[in-house]
């Protein structure tokens, strides 16, 4: 296949990698745990269209341990029980700041933890294109 390609006149898709993950990344027992996630300037909030956070976990099951928090605004986690899990969680724009975004997990849970697995959650965004930085 040659010259395959995806074009979007209208928006932009952007992800965003976290940062400062922790090597060993569960809570359980009144732990608590973050990492950075940076939306770097030029990148203007206001031309968001729509945002997700992907997130890969093990036992990230809501019914154990209390909901994720980007920035402070609580998620639920949406995770399997005594499982792996892969989400797409929709992200309210109102939850996005320009500069550093914090992802913090915590668990009070004397079971299994809550485990963040590699590479760490990744914001993805789609942005329109007129007002995006390039």
């Amino acid at each position: 296949m040659e010259e395959l390609g995806l074009r979007r006149e209208e928006v932009e898709v952007k992800l965003f990698p976290a940062r400062d993950v922790p090597t060993h990344f569960g809570v359980r027992v009144g732990q608590t745990k973050s990492c950075m996630i940076e939306l770097p300037p030029p990148l203007r909030l206001q031309a968001a269209r729509e945002a997700v956070l992907a997130l890969r976990t093990w036992h990230g099951w809501d019914g154990h341990h209390s909901p994720l928090k980007l920035n402070g605004q609580a998620l639920p986690i949406q995770g399997k029980n005594h499982h792996y899990d892969f989400d797409l969680l929709p992200l309210p724009l109102t939850a996005l700041e320009a500069g550093i975004n914090r992802f913090t997990i915590h668990s009070n849970t004397e079971h299994h933890m809550l485990e963040v697995l590699w590479p760490g959650p990744a914001i993805l965004g789609r942005f329109a294109r007129e007002a995006a930085s390039e």
